[in-house]
């Protein structure tokens, strides 16, 4: 599982069976085809992130306002404060 070509050329100098190393070096098998730091890593479509925010606008369903979102956000964001300043105020109280 090399990541670049350093560690590949490292990885092939360990000692593998000679079949392999023949269907490695085989010129109808190029390396673009195979070898993992040859791939380019970058994504080439959006098909997650489209179906990540299908999913978020399923499970909220088509009757949500911005508003309704927005006090959500809100009573969320109260909850968080309320928790950090009690454990703020258990810390000076108990030392």
């Amino acid at each position: 599982m090399a990541y670049n070509e350093f560690m590949f050329e490292k990885a092939m100098e360990k000692k593998i069976s000679v079949e392999a190393v023949n269907w490695m070096l085989d010129p109808e098998r190029p390396k673009s085809m195979w070898a993992r730091y040859t791939i380019d890593s970058e994504c080439k479509s959006d098909h997650v992130t489209n179906n990540v925010a299908e999913s978020f606008n399923s499970w909220l369903g088509d009757d949500v306002t911005v508003r309704f979102l927005l006090d959500l956000i809100l009573i969320v964001l109260i909850c968080v404060y309320l928790c950090l300043h009690v454990i703020n105020c258990l810390c000076v109280y108990f030392g």
